[in-house]
């Protein structure tokens, strides 16, 4: 509050020249929003902090004045980045409800991501275009370790989930057509056609195997003790 009797001086930008006359801080409203820069013997903005509607940020720029290091708020998420010369970067995010730490190739896609949403930590691997290739997952349930094709569908899961291992097969429109499990100390073989159910199912329980085979009304067809 402007208090009676006192100076003001307004104005929408203010600058400091050093003794050569060359521009080395501004203090200026870019729109609606202020901001506070820091400018080289080359009046190139190297360092800025300001505000984004209600988000302040502070930025360490290079000398094209790309940001190098970056720290910020927005919406409600905040988050650090660090990228060298357009080059690898990775970032971290804070969230309401988790943690991300995300790495850049020097084509800036995502080729690693950790995070920890909801208490659950997740690794993801990715390949050059950006796609997950690669994911291992903790849940209070169990961990589970998936390879995916390029298409994100196709592949296989490994997983232990309440103590009972297993292993799926994918195709590349994402159908399970085999799975491998071992439940209460017996291991069992599903094969699977084109629905859900199972079409040939190899088990061993009590120490005897058997094999059924389904047909398409998901009834016994065939059937080996």
């Amino acid at each position: 509050m402007i208090r009676r009797g006192e100076r003001v001086i307004e104005a929408n930008r203010f600058i400091l020249r050093d003794e050569r006359r060359r521009v080395r801080a501004e203090i200026a409203m870019q729109g609606d929003n202020p901001s506070f820069s820091l400018l080289d013997e080359e009046e190139r903005r190297r360092c800025e902090i300001g505000l984004r509607g209600y988000d302040p940020y502070f930025v360490i720029l290079d000398d094209e004045e790309e940001p190098q290091i970056e720290l910020a708020t927005r919406e409600g998420v905040q988050f650090l980045r660090f990228r060298r010369k357009k080059e690898r970067s990775f970032e971290l995010f804070l969230y309401n409800d988790g943690i991300r730490l995300a790495f850049r190739d020097g084509n800036d896609k995502h080729r690693l991501v950790i995070s920890l949403e909801k208490d659950n930590p997740l690794l993801t691997l990715l390949d050059e275009s950006g796609e997950p290739r690669a994911r291992l997952v903790y849940s209070e349930g169990g961990v589970s370790l998936s390879l995916l094709d390029k298409q994100n569908r196709g592949g296989l899961e490994a997983e232990v989930i309440d103590e009972i291992p297993s292993l799926s097969f994918f195709s590349s429109e994402g159908d399970v057509r085999m799975e491998l499990s071992v439940e209460e100390g017996e291991p069992s073989i599903a094969l699977f056609g084109a629905g859900e159910d199972a079409k040939v199912l190899i088990e061993v329980a009590d120490e005897s195997g058997k094999m059924k085979i389904y047909d398409e009304e998901e009834k016994a067809k065939f059937e080996i003790d």
